[in-house]
């Protein structure tokens, strides 16, 4: 279950390494990436009451996560631009 929900975090950066003749795990490399994946999956899965969905599902924090997720895609973009 860990390593489907890690290939699904990181599936884009995986499939363009393959299509660039790249290794295809080195989006998994970048340790922090894959410990605060790891941190975060971990919580939603196993913690008591479903707490954490609950949390995030409130509509202040969701238009937080939901603004930090626009701002990491136009990273990815811009990284995917520039390589």
């Amino acid at each position: 279950c860990w390593f489907s929900s890690m290939l699904y975090c990181f599936g884009g950066a995986v499939l363009s390494g393959i299509m660039l003749a790249e290794p295809p795990i080195a989006p998994l490399s970048n340790g922090m990436s894959v410990l605060l994946a790891s941190v975060m999956w971990y919580l939603v899965f196993y913690c008591p009451m479903d707490v954490v969905y609950s949390c995030a599902a409130l509509p202040p924090l969701r238009l937080v996560l939901s603004g930090m997720k626009e701002v990491t895609r136009t990273w990815k973009v811009l990284g995917g631009v520039t390589q």
